[in-house]
Order: C-alpha cells, then structure tokens, then sequence
C-alpha cells in the first residue's frame, strides 16, 4: 500500500527548526559517527515531499543532495526551480497522485505541511528523531494548531550521544481515512 511518511529530526523541546528556519544546530550531530537511520529509510522512499521554506533551507545546506529521486516542492509561487517539480493546490489533492506514482513518499517538511497532512488525514508514519538539545525557541513540529491525533507506537530505537528515534503511525478513524 502507497504511503505517506514523515521522517525528521527535532529538538527535545520540538523544534524542526531555528525561527530563522537555520538547521545548524542539527550539524553537531553530523559528526557522532552514524546516520541515525538515514540511509536505510531513504533506500525505502520513492519521492520526497517539501513546502517552499524547507526547499530553500535544503538549497543552503550545498549540493542538492536528493538527485536520485524526484522531489516535489509545494508552492504558491508559480516557478521554476531547480532539480524539483514546483507543485501547487491544495495538499489532499497532490498526495493521493503522488501515491500513484510512487509507493512510498517521504513528507521532508515544514510544520505547515505536516499539520496540513495530520488534519487531512494523510500521513501514514511519523518517524521523530529527537535531537539532545533544547532551542528554546522556533518552528515547532505541528506548525499550526489541530486537533488531537491520537498515534500508536511502532518501535523505538537509541543511538550514542542520546538521539531517540520514534516510530508512531496516526490513528484516524474509518470514516475520516483517506
């Protein structure tokens, strides 16, 4: 069955990101020696998912690092932009086509779109990696406030250095599922 998974780090307070949208105090952790898991769920994902803010936020960072795959950004901006396809409308629409092309989408971010997914009852996975560090302050996990959505714990797993990664998949109802 197609899915949409979500895959992202955050800090134990809940932050995706820093208020400016900068992802550096993620770059501590780059160099513990493991990936935390990421190359084996990106060996399972057949396209990725972003808004605009992480697009720019991953174009900061170097060379694209996703050309292997096609990558969808979604956007209000009618452009062009480098190695994705720009995609605009309304999230419950985009995602059901992207699962016919592709068995497994990964939803990269932001907290916008992942709030836009949870209410629309389109995400099938949530994998949280909680980073050992409190921001304080910044772009939270679920960017806008929702209603409660209620997850059932898949699995957990540690790494050195105090990294948890947690798998939960949402729980909706019959009548609200996609």
């Amino acid at each position: 069955m197609a899915s949409l998974v979500l895959y992202i780090a955050t800090s134990l307070d809940g932050f995706i990101a820093r208020a400016d949208g900068s992802l550096d105090w993620l770059t501590r952790f780059e160099s513990a020696g493991t990936d935390y898991g990421y190359r084996e769920f990106y060996g399972t994902v057949g396209a990725l998912l972003m808004g605009r803010k992480t697009y720019d936020a991953a174009l900061s960072l170097g060379p694209w690092p996703n050309q292997d795959r096609p990558c969808y950004v979604l956007t209000h901006l009618a452009t062009e932009l480098p190695h994705v396809t720009a995609l605009s409308g309304p999230l419950p629409e985009i995602v059901p086509r992207l699962l016919l092309k592709h068995d497994r989408v990964w939803l990269v971010g932001g907290g916008s779109l992942v709030s836009q997914a949870l209410r629309n009852h389109l995400l099938d996975e949530i994998i949280v990696s909680i980073m050992p560090v409190l921001l304080g302050h910044g772009i939270p996990l679920v960017g806008e406030s929702m209603e409660d959505v209620r997850l059932n714990h898949i699995g957990t797993k540690s790494y050195d250095g105090g990294v948890m990664q947690l798998t939960y998949r949402p729980v909706y109802s019959t009548s609200e599922a996609r």
